[in-house]
């Protein structure tokens, strides 16, 4: 029987995410002031490039502020296991792919444990004080021994630890 869950999960702004955009609205505020006051009145009118100009600068503030809107996506199919990180629900770039039967250890991530020398590379998809959050770890080609941190709902834990017959959990 063929095993298919996906969960699509969105990270939860910080401060320094909202600082970011406050900087970015900012610094946009400020060089539409300039344009206008540079560009701006000619014989008491507004000048085209100033106009063009602010457009440019409002539509790059937006798109600035749409790459703070991150979301990750679990994909567990029969034995495969992908974490792809969705940015502004347009641009996708695959994380991290292993197969079920590699995974080393999964249990509840414990945000004071100690991570081990042995681990290379550390993945957060979720919020690590989450009480929810799990971690998988698992060797990777070409890039060792890593952790994966996310938080599976329900249905993508049982679908889990049905597939991971040999790890206490």
């Amino acid at each position: 029987m063929d095993t298919f869950v996906e969960q699509i999960v969105r990270v939860k702004r910080t401060g320094k995410d909202y600082l970011k955009v406050a900087a970015i609205w900012l610094g946009a505020f400020v060089l539409i002031f300039i344009l206008f006051f540079l560009m701006g009145f000619s014989a008491g009118m507004l000048s085209v490039p100033s106009i063009i100009g602010t457009a440019l600068v409002i539509w790059g503030a937006v798109k600035l502020t749409s790459l703070t809107y991150i979301e990750y996506e679990y994909i567990f199919t029969n034995r495969d296991f992908d974490v792809d990180k969705i940015v502004a629900k347009s641009s996708r770039q695959r994380v991290l792919s292993f197969k079920i039967p590699s995974v080393q250890k999964y249990g509840k991530f414990n945000a004071e444990a100690r991570i081990s020398d042995s681990i290379k590379k550390v993945y957060y998809t979720c919020d690590k004080n989450s009480k929810d959050a799990m971690y998988i770890i698992v060797p990777v080609e070409k890039e060792g021994t890593v952790m994966l941190v996310f938080e599976p709902n329900e249905r993508m834990s049982k679908a889990l630890e049905a597939n991971l017959p040999r790890i206490a959990f």
